[in-house]
């Protein structure tokens, strides 16, 4: 499902608003993965009862950030190194 605000009919993607999202999906027993950006983060955490990271240990430029998970607690977190770089996949749950 992509979530747009401008959705189009395609016979391979459903698209949809956010409003329309939260409507068609508010009693869905389905686990529901958000793969981005930024805003849609944003927009989505509010509802969402748990969070699976990948926290990269080096610091970009950058100008878009993940939103603030203070109603977060982390329950798991597995280091990995790849082609030198360290990253953490890192599960939390709400508090």
């Amino acid at each position: 499902i992509v979530i747009t605000h401008h959705p189009v009919s395609h016979d391979e993607v459903t698209s949809m608003t956010l409003e329309k999202f939260l409507e068609t999906y508010k009693d869905s027993k389905e686990v529901i993965y958000c793969i981005g950006g930024a805003s849609i983060y944003k927009e989505l955490i509010p509802y969402a009862d748990e969070l699976l990271l990948t926290k990269i240990e080096r610091e970009y430029k950058a100008d878009a950030f993940f939103p603030d998970t203070k109603d977060f607690i982390e329950v798991e977190r597995t280091w990995e190194t790849e082609n030198d770089i360290r990253f953490a996949f890192t599960r939390m749950i709400r508090k």
